[in-house]
């Protein structure tokens, strides 16, 4: 393609996949690669916005925000600075203060949560107060904590929060019924939020409190051959697996392949950082990899199609998204799946649906979502602008493999079978 670049296709990743022996593997690498959703900084911090802010209006109410961290301790978050002679000022932000810490993601995320909070501030008090102390909480009649994080895959970093950090005054306002706690989450493993559900009593109970913008990934996320190359250093943090990065840091949870050095291996973000080089990539493979994801559901003209149109630049990324919401319905793909399927925010997904309902693209029937004539002559029309596509560039001479994820189904990795035969469908 020539309008853009996937991360995969960067000098950076093909150094990393060179590493590989044979070409085999090469190709699985690249699968792995273009398996996985690059966040920028700009689609998170909008996501996390929009997030707390429709929180805000649903309950009516003022809400202080936390980032989730590691290293603080009560006294630093909750209690904030100390007068000369000892005494704790009562409404003082809290402080770093002769502390050495190593920064991580959850700076990022408490400098993101400062600004969204200034920004909404008058008169001294701000809708969503950032790290407010217990005085700030209880003078101001704050009802409503927020614990904000980017990943949960195994749980561990917010459990730990909780027990060890968050203070126990508040968890009792929390058991009185006095305030209530939220878990705003940018992305998760189904199985860290277990955990979590299982460290801390009061989510198991109120399960619609934790809010996952990112539709949540299961263990089995990649193919067995995917599997099989990256378990051979490890899936990730405590066997947790991913399938995110984000611009301002790399979870442990992603396999250790791509982020962990380890004799002479040189991994494509050295401990969990992101290269200046990569980040220009993040937020622009996704509309590209659409074609992947109509690929592997059986629309392959479709995908054809779609990868041309990119290519001629005369296709938007929420023209591009609305066909592939389009393709998958057709194949039976469900509305609760289809965030899960094209790797984006569930609140993206229902606004393309409403867009494409108030089209009459789509309609509603017996609770179901389904496609209608009109949206189906669009999807016909669009087909018929199926050409070949070149390949991506990878030594390709000892081996041409496909991934099998779907079925037993051929899938498309950047270069066609011979055939336009068609894969699965979702039952």
């Amino acid at each position: 393609m020539k309008n853009y670049t996937r991360l995969s296709q960067t000098r950076l990743s093909e150094e990393w996949i060179s590493q590989f022996e044979t070409t085999y593997d090469k190709n699985i690498a690249k699968e792995l690669l273009d398996s996985l959703k690059y966040v920028s900084i700009r689609e998170f911090e909008t996501a996390l916005e929009s997030s707390l802010i429709k929180l805000v209006e649903s309950t009516g109410e003022r809400i202080a925000v936390y980032p989730v961290t590691e290293s603080d301790t009560p006294a630093s978050v909750f209690y904030g600075k100390t007068k000369s002679d000892g005494r704790l000022e009562s409404n003082s932000k809290p402080s770093r203060e002769g502390r050495k810490k190593k920064y991580g993601s959850e700076d990022r995320v408490g400098g993101f949560l400062e600004k969204v909070s200034s920004s909404l501030a008058w008169n001294n008090m701000s809708r969503i107060e950032c790290i407010p102390t217990i005085n700030t909480i209880n003078n101001q009649g704050i009802e409503n904590i927020v614990l904000v994080d980017d990943f949960c895959g195994s749980g561990v970093r917010i459990s730990g929060y909780y027990k060890n950090i968050f203070p126990a005054s508040l968890k009792r306002k929390i058991s009185l019924k006095k305030i209530k706690l939220w878990l705003l989450i940018y992305a998760a493993n189904s199985d860290g939020i277990k955990a979590v559900q299982k460290n801390i009593k009061y989510f198991s109970k109120n399960r619609d409190r934790i809010i996952i913008i990112f539709p949540e990934t299961e263990k089995n996320m990649f193919s067995l051959e995917v599997s099989s190359l990256c378990k051979k250093m490890g899936m990730g943090y405590k066997g947790s697996t991913a399938n995110i990065v984000f611009e301002h840091g790399c979870p442990n949870n992603i396999p250790n392949i791509l982020w962990k050095k380890k004799y002479s291996w040189k991994p494509l973000f050295p401990e969990r950082s992101i290269p200046i080089e990569l980040r220009p990539s993040f937020g622009n493979h996704s509309t590209a990899d659409l074609g992947s994801t109509l690929w592997a559901s059986g629309q392959n003209q479709l995908a054809l199609s779609l990868y041309n149109a990119i290519d001629e630049n005369c296709l938007d990324g929420d023209s591009s998204l609305k066909l592939t919401v389009l393709g998958l319905l057709i194949k039976n793909v469900s509305i609760e799946n289809l965030a899960k399927r094209i790797l984006v925010e569930k609140s993206k997904i229902e606004e393309i649906v409403n867009s494409l309902l108030d089209a009459d693209f789509l309609y509603q029937s017996e609770n179901k979502v389904l496609v209608s004539s009109l949206g189906m002559n669009i999807i016909r029309e669009f087909k018929s602008r199926k050409e070949s596509l070149s390949n991506d560039g990878i030594d390709n001479t000892e081996v041409i493999y496909y991934p099998t994820q779907c079925d037993g189904h051929p899938q498309f990795l950047g270069r066609l079978p011979s055939d336009s035969k068609e894969g699965c469908t979702d039952e």
